[in-house]
C-alpha cells in the first residue's frame, strides 16, 4: 500500500483524470485508507501531501458538484454507487484536521438520512435503478449503514428498505434466472447468485437474520470470495443463521410498491419449473439506468425468457441504446402511433392495485402519463445530437393524445397469464401492442394466435389476443439500430430475438384481452373457446368487456376451486353469494391468502409524490 501511494505522490495530478467522479473517489479513498492504516510509515512531508490531495479533491467536488445538488437531485447513480462512500471515508479520516472535512462528514450524514438508502422515496427493498445496477451500490449500502450505526449507536438497518431488502434481492434476480429485467444490463443471466449480491445477502443475514437473504447467499456461498466485504465477515464476529431454507410460506407474488414492480411465481421452490411474471410501472420514470418501460412485463419459464425485452447494453448512449434498447419499442408494452415514452422522470407509471392469492396473482398498472413527448434532460438531448439523431415520431418520440393506458395483469396458477388493457385517446390513434421473444413467432392471424417454442428447454407458449377491433400482426428479427458487435465485452449473445407488433385502429378507444399459456412438464395448453365476451380456458372462465363504449369490466373464475376475481362491477358473486363492492370500479378477489380463504377489495392506492409538485 505504501509503495503504491508513493508512486501516486511522485506523479502530477491530472485534472482530466480527477474530473471523472469514479477516479476522484478512488483516489481519495486510496490515500485516506493508506494514510489511516500506515500513518507511521510515511514522513510528515508525505502525510501533508496526501492530506492536500484529499482535501483539494474533496473541496472541488463538494463545493461545485455536490453541495446544493445531490440533496435536490432526483437520483445521481454514480455518486451513490461509489463517490458518496469514498468522499465520506476521506472526510472521516481528516475531519479533526480540516473544517471542510468535518462539514462534509456532517453533510454526508444529513444527506444519507434524508435521501438514502434508496433515493428517499423507496422503502420496499427493491432497487429503483434496476436489479443489474444494484450490484454497483451493494458495498456502499452495507458499509455506510454499518458506519453510521457504529458512530451513532442507532441501528440504521431498521430503515424499511433494509428490512425488505432480503425479499428484494431474492425475488428480483432469482437463482439460475434472468432478472426481473427493467433497466441497463437486464439481458444478463444470473446462472448462480452473483458474487456481490451473495455478499450483500450474507451481510443482511448476519445482521438481521433475514431468512430470504440467508437462503439466497447459501445457494452457492459465493459471498466467501467477495473481497470488498471480506474484512467485515472476518472481523465482525456476527454469525450466519443456521437454517438457510426458503420459507415454505414464501409469497407467490410480491408487490414492490415504491419502485412500481410486481413479481409473481408459480413455484419458487423448484426453480427449473417455475413460471415467473414480472410487471413494471414505476413512479421513478425513465432516467439513469432505468428505461422507458411503464406497464411492461417479462415472462420466464425455468429462468429462461418466454417473452422479454430485447437489446444489448453496449454503451450508455449509443444509437442502439437510444433507439433499440432503452426505447419503449424494446419492451412488452404499447406504442401510440409508433411513439413510446421519453427519457425523463416525467414519463412515469404506477402500480395502483395488487393481490397475492394462492391461485390468482394480480396487479394493475397505470401508464396514462408516460407518453408525454420528448426528453427535456440535457444529457439525453446532447446524446441525440452527438449521433445526429432526432427525438422524432420515426424514432419513437413525440406528443401523443393518450388519455388512458391501464393494464390489468394476472398469473393464474399454474400456467396461464391474462392481460386486460384499457386504452383511450383524445383522437383516433394506432395502438401498437408489442411482444418480444427469443424465438420466432408462429402467427395465425385469423385467430390472433401466437406460438413460440424453446426446443432446448422444451417448453411452448401460446398467446391469443382478443378485441372487437381487427389487428394486423407483423414480426421482425431486426432492431431499429443494430448493436455494434465490436464493442462486445461481456460475453454478449447476439442471437437475433423476434419482435412482434399487433396494430389496431386508428380508433379513439380500445380494449385488448390477451391469454397466454405455458406448455411444459405436463402443463398442457387447453383449447380456448369464445362466446361473445365469455371465454372458457380449462378450469378458468374469463369474461371481459371488449366494447370500449361500455364501462370496462373483467371477471375471472375457477370452476374447480372457486377462486374468483372481479373488476368494474358494483355487484358480483363470490363463492356462490352476492357481494356488494364499496366502489363500482374496485378490484375484488376471493382466494386463499396466508392459508385462509377470504375476500379482499381494493381501489387505486394513493401514490407517493416525488420530485416537483
Amino acid at each position: 500500500m505504501v509503495k503504491n501511494v508513493r508512486c501516486l505522490l511522485a506523479a502530477k495530478t491530472d485534472s482530466k483524470v480527477i474530473a471523472n467522479d469514479f477516479n476522484a473517489g478512488e483516489l481519495v479513498y486510496t490515500l485516506a485508507c493508506t494514510y489511516e492504516t500506515c500513518f507511521n510509515r510515511f514522513t510528515p512531508e508525505e502525510r501533508k501531501q496526501m492530506e492536500t490531495i484529499i482535501m483539494n479533491t474533496l473541496t472541488q467536488y463538494y463545493t461545485s458538484r455536490i453541495l446544493g445538488r445531490e440533496e435536490n437531485m432526483f437520483f445521481d447513480e454514480h455518486f451513490w454507487q461509489f463517490s458518496f462512500r469514498h468522499f465520506l471515508q476521506g472526510a472521516l479520516v481528516l475531519h479533526d484536521k480540516y473544517p471542510l472535512a468535518k462539514e462534509y462528514l456532517e453533510y454526508s450524514y444529513e444527506l444519507w438520512t434524508s435521501r438514502a438508502p434508496a433515493s428517499g422515496f423507496n422503502r420496499d427493498g427493491s432497487w429503483h435503478n434496476g436489479p443489474n445496477y444494484f450490484s454497483a451500490n451493494a458495498v456502499s449500502l452495507a458499509y455506510v449503514a454499518t458506519l453510521f450505526s457504529y458512530l451513532t449507536g442507532t441501528d440504521f438497518l431498521q430503515h424499511p428498505w433494509y428490512k425488505n431488502a432480503g425479499l428484494g434481492v431474492a425475488y428480483c434476480w432469482q437463482p439460475g434466472s434472468l432478472s426481473s429485467g427493467f433497466g441497463d444490463g437486464h439481458e444478463n443471466t444470473n446462472s448462480k447468485p452473483l458474487r456481490i449480491r451473495s455478499a450483500f445477502a450474507d451481510f443482511l443475514a448476519r445482521n438481521t437474520g433475514d431468512i430470504y437473504a440467508t437462503w439466497y447467499s447459501s445457494i452457492n456461498e459465493r459471498y466467501k470470495t467477495e473481497f470488498e466485504t471480506r474484512l467485515y465477515r472476518m472481523a465482525s464476529g456476527k454469525q450466519r443463521p443456521v437454517q438457510p431454507q426458503l420459507p415454505a410460506n414464501a409469497p407467490k407474488a410480491v408487490w414492490f410498491q415504491d419502485c412500481g414492480e410486481m413479481i409473481a411465481n408459480t413455484d419458487l421452490h423448484h426453480q427449473k419449473k417455475n413460471i415467473s411474471l414480472s410487471f413494471h410501472s414505476s413512479p421513478f420514470g425513465s432516467g439513469n439506468h432505468t428505461h422507458s418501460n411503464q406497464n411492461a412485463f417479462n415472462l420466464h419459464y425455468g429462468g429462461e425468457a418466454v417473452y422479454r425485452a430485447v437489446g444489448h447494453y453496449m454503451k450508455y448512449d449509443d444509437p442502439h441504446n437510444l433507439l433499440s434498447y432503452r426505447n419503449t419499442r424494446a419492451y412488452n408494452t404499447l406504442l401510440i402511433n409508433g411513439i413510446g415514452q421519453p427519457f425523463t422522470q416525467r414519463a412515469n407509471g404506477y402500480i395502483v392495485r395488487m393481490f397475492n392469492g394462492d391461485h390468482i396473482s394480480y396487479a394493475l398498472g397505470d401508464a396514462s402519463n408516460a407518453y408525454c413527448g420528448i426528453s427535456e434532460i440535457n444529457y439525453w438531448k446532447r446524446a441525440f445530437a452527438k449521433h445526429k439523431l432526432e427525438q422524432s415520431p420515426e424514432n419513437g418520440f413525440g406528443e401523443t393524445p393518450l388519455k388512458k393506458y391501464r393494464r390489468h395483469i394476472f398469473l393464474l396458477h399454474p400456467n396461464t397469464v391474462v392481460i386486460y388493457d384499457e386504452l383511450e385517446a383524445e383522437k383516433a390513434v394506432r395502438w401498437d401492442w408489442l411482444l418480444h421473444s427469443p424465438t420466432r413467432f408462429n402467427i395465425d392471424e385469423a385467430t390472433s394466435t401466437l406460438v413460440t417454442e424453446n426446443d432446448r428447454k422444451r417448453f411452448k407458449s401460446i398467446a391469443r389476443i382478443f378485441s372487437e377491433q381487427a389487428c394486423s400482426i407483423s414480426q421482425t428479427d431486426r432492431y431499429a439500430v443494430e448493436p455494434d458487435q465490436t464493442r462486445a465485452e461481456r460475453g454478449e449473445d447476439f442471437t437475433k430475438p423476434w419482435s412482434l407488433t399487433a396494430s389496431f385502429g386508428p380508433t379513439k378507444a380500445n380494449r385488448i384481452l390477451t391469454v397466454i399459456q405455458i406448455e411444459a412438464d405436463g402443463m398442457q395448453a387447453v383449447e380456448i373457446t369464445r362466446t361473445g365476451n365469455h371465454l372458457e380456458c380449462g378450469d378458468w372462465t374469463i369474461e371481459a368487456e371488449l366494447n370500449p363504449k361500455r364501462p370496462a369490466s373483467l371477471s375471472i373464475r375457477n370452476r374447480k376451486n372457486q377462486a374468483a376475481f372481479s373488476f368494474g362491477k358494483k355487484e358480483t358473486t363470490i363463492n356462490g353469494r352476492s357481494y356488494q363492492c364499496r366502489k363500482a370500479d374496485a378490484s375484488v378477489i376471493y382466494d386463499a391468502m396466508d392459508g385462509t380463504w377470504k375476500t379482499e377489495e381494493m381501489s387505486d392506492r394513493k401514490i407517493q409524490s416525488m420530485g416537483r409538485w
